[in-house]
């Protein structure tokens, strides 16, 4: 049986209230258009335990989701507890992302998606009972599919092993990822983000009270001290 534990805390004071964007700012060309009032939409998978017992409790998770929501709350995020999703099994995980992708995101400026579960090679992530493949969580928000993020910018960011092998901060200098590793083709206004290169494991640093390397460093550690707040 899968452990159960309790959903990660949410601040009871969130960083930012009710940010809204400053219309009226003037914007470099080469960005993208703010016009919506929302700086974006943050969601987040944690997936902590599973059926198949061969994959291992994922020891201090909750930490990352705490991190996560700090940060992008600092970054002008509204972050909102009912986009924050704990221990999904597979078909409720992608009807997560079908109605996400169905809904009306006009006031929202960008998207991000993190997921935070075990994988394998070839973009495989762990669900609770089975796994989802990479690209059933990005195609459904391909300008395409989803009208109300066309032309805005998408972040997907997985932290999640997909290999078995431990690398060194130079061990895999100059590898060439294939391109089949994609499955599908990508769309524009995309950034895909994972923990480690094909084949590799995604470490996890418990001295930094169970941070993962990838978010504290990458976002958590780095976004927090340029932020300036006004009152």
């Amino acid at each position: 049986m899968p452990k159960i534990i309790k959903p990660p805390i949410i601040p009871d004071t969130p960083p930012v209230l009710s940010f809204k964007e400053d219309l009226n700012q003037n914007h470099d060309p080469d960005e993208y258009k703010r016009s919506g009032t929302d700086s974006g939409l943050l969601v987040i998978f944690n997936q902590l335990s599973y059926e198949d017992e061969s994959y291992e409790f994922r020891k201090g998770t909750n930490q990352d989701v705490n991190e996560l929501i700090l940060t992008f709350g600092r970054l002008g995020f509204n972050v909102d507890e009912k986009y924050i999703f704990n221990n999904l099994d597979r078909g409720s995980f992608l009807n997560v992302i079908k109605n996400v992708s169905q809904e009306d995101h006009s006031h929202r400026n960008c998207l991000v998606i993190v997921v935070l579960t075990h994988g394998e090679q070839h973009n495989e992530l762990q669900a609770q009972d089975a796994p989802i493949f990479a690209y059933e969580i990005w195609e459904p928000f391909f300008n395409s599919a989803c009208a109300s993020f066309r032309n805005k910018p998408k972040f997907f960011i997985f932290q999640a092993c997909k290999g078995k092998n431990c690398s060194t901060s130079d061990s895999n200098a100059g590898t060439i990822v294939s391109e089949t590793i994609f499955q599908k083709p990508l769309e524009s206004d995309m950034l895909i983000a994972f923990s480690c290169v094909e084949g590799a494991k995604s470490t996890r640093n418990l001295r930094k009270e169970e941070k993962t390397l990838f978010h504290y460093y990458c976002a958590c550690q780095n976004a927090l001290p340029t932020i300036t707040t006004t009152s």
